[in-house]
């Protein structure tokens, strides 16, 4: 299906082809470079050091939480050929989700709630707020 598409988008059909652009087979993938590998390592051992055992174990339990929801969420949604997407239950299209993902979820939680927390006192205006940080979270994890 990603394959039609991206016969059918040109670089000539749409302004913004580049946001539909398929990702890469695994076989093409673009490699870490060794500067990722030191920034993963540096956030990690941060983890590690800034964040107490009840902080890390929330980390684990929310990511779950999180990887569970995106898996039920892309279970009940079916994308279009335009790309739109629309909610069907029943649609049959099988729960998807990834471990870069949950690790992503597990490091980016600690900012998601306490960080967010000590940046904005206001409980209501933190909720409000509360999808733009979802929406960091998903630019982040691309």
């Amino acid at each position: 299906m990603a394959n039609a598409r991206s016969k059918k988008q040109t670089k000539s059909s749409s302004p913004l082809w580049f946001l539909r652009a398929p990702a890469p087979p695994k076989t093409h993938a673009h490699p870490i470079p060794i500067l990722g590998y030191i920034l993963i390592a540096l956030i990690v051992v941060q983890w590690l050091h800034a964040t107490s055992l009840a902080v890390k174990i929330q980390c684990l339990v929310g990511a779950g939480l999180f990887s569970c929801t995106e898996y039920i969420f892309y279970t009940m949604t079916v994308e279009a050929p335009d790309g739109t997407v629309s909610v069907r239950p029943f649609a049959g299209r099988p729960g998807h989700t990834t471990v870069h993902q949950y690790i992503m979820n597990v490091f980016y939680i600690p900012l998601l709630i306490h960080g967010y927390h000590a940046l904005i006192g206001s409980t209501v205006l933190r909720i409000v707020l509360f999808p733009i940080n979802i929406w960091i979270l998903e630019i982040i994890e691309g």
